[in-house]
């Protein structure tokens, strides 16, 4: 699953980017925007079903196309919250014209324009990158978060119990870590407890900004089991 999503999620990044930047740029067209999703949406359902099929994984395909409908619908979402947040950000720029003078603002609104322009408004210039990374990082998770919730209908319908698998790089919470590899049922997910003493019971996935995912298993589950950083 990872490397289907390695391989098309940044596809999606650059989809949510061509919107922000087209908004920055007063010439967003939303709907263009969701015939790309749709077609990203149908490409990764299908090379995941054939994944889960490869996989032998015996799954209710109705309900894959449900979460599938369901995500797109939220792109629609999504796509209204990007819009409200590049024009917040277009917002604050034009309060930082009212402070410079008229050559420098002249060079700006060249800018925002798509024009190009050299030096002297540089850091102007930042807010327009940041949206831009933003905007790939909203499209890079919506795009995991989907593929998340297919893995999980699927295995969840082949198994009562799931191997817990991380992403296994540097940016794993360390409770993680420790349920690396290890079964779980999904009657019994474990708890995890971290440096601050926040506790959080639940699946791969439900944890915020949790990146692990499930793999069906059969093996015995570990019970009431407590993760502590």
């Amino acid at each position: 699953m990872i490397d289907i999503f390695e391989r098309l999620a940044p596809s999606y990044g650059r989809v949510v980017r061509k919107l922000a930047l087209d908004t920055w740029y007063d010439r967003a067209n939303v709907n263009d925007f969701l015939h790309k999703a749709d077609y990203f949406r149908r490409r990764y359902e299908r090379e995941l079903v054939a994944y889960f099929r490869e996989q032998g994984y015996t799954f209710n395909l109705q309900r894959i196309k449900t979460l599938s409908n369901r995500w797109f619908a939220d792109q629609v979402t999504t796509s209204r919250k990007l819009v409200t947040l590049t024009d917040l950000k277009k917002g604050k720029l034009t309060e930082k014209l009212e402070e410079l003078d008229q050559e420098t603002r002249a060079d700006v609104l060249r800018l925002l324009q798509g024009g190009r322009v050299e030096g002297r408004v540089a850091p102007v210039v930042s807010f327009a990158e940041n949206l831009e990374a933003r905007a790939i990082q909203i499209g890079e998770d919506s795009a995991f978060e989907f593929g998340r919730d297919l893995n999980h209908a699927a295995v969840s319908d082949t198994s009562d119990t799931y191997d817990w698998t991380s992403q296994e790089d540097r940016d794993v919470r360390p409770t993680h870590r420790v349920l690396n590899r290890k079964t779980f049922s999904y009657l019994n997910p474990p708890t995890t407890v971290d440096k601050y003493g926040h506790r959080h019971t639940g699946n791969p996935g439900t944890d915020w900004g949790c990146r692990c995912y499930e793999k069906p298993s059969n093996r015995k589950p570990l019970m009431n089991f407590i993760a502590k950083e």
